[in-house]
């Protein structure tokens, strides 16, 4: 598996179109503890998953995550979202990057998903492993030696 941050750069759009042509599935992670009004949140939201949509498909699993919930909460930004994951049957959970709260819930969940949508059907030996294993497990490496753990203001 695959995973690119993309950063949401608009000079970066042109890359960004290669790698959601062939994406299986999205995170797409925002800041809660900054403050934004609802619809500005809305709108955002709404212009990266038409985009994203363009080339990867309506049926690509995309999950929406609010991180930093180790600090103050813009109640209305958060509101924004809930209602936009509700909107576009969408998942939402809420993370800490810094802390490891959720992380592991939500990658595992995102990998399930993917593999319900788009390996399950398969037929054969790897079908076969699979079942023969009865859970898909994810293993996240904690990253918090100090080479990690020092980069202050990396996401903010």
């Amino acid at each position: 598996m695959r995973i690119w941050d993309t950063v949401g750069n608009q000079k970066l759009r042109d890359i960004n179109k290669t790698i959601y042509r062939q994406a299986h599935g999205a995170l797409l992670i925002l800041d809660i503890s900054c403050h934004k009004a609802k619809y500005e949140i809305k709108d955002e939201l709404e212009e990266w998953i038409s985009g994203f949509r363009e080339w990867s498909g309506d049926e690509t699993p995309v999950v929406l995550i609010g991180n930093k919930c180790d600090l103050k909460e813009d109640e209305e930004l958060v509101e924004g979202i809930e209602e936009f994951a509700r909107e576009n049957k969408m998942a939402f959970e809420r993370t800490s990057a810094k802390i490891g709260t959720n992380v592991d819930v939500v990658m595992e969940n995102l990998v399930k998903e993917i593999y319900e949508k788009n390996f399950k059907d398969l037929s054969g030996e790897f079908q076969r492993i699979i079942m023969e294993r009865k859970s898909l497990n994810v293993t996240l490496t904690n990253r918090a030696d100090s080479s990690w753990s020092d980069r202050s203001n990396c996401c903010s």
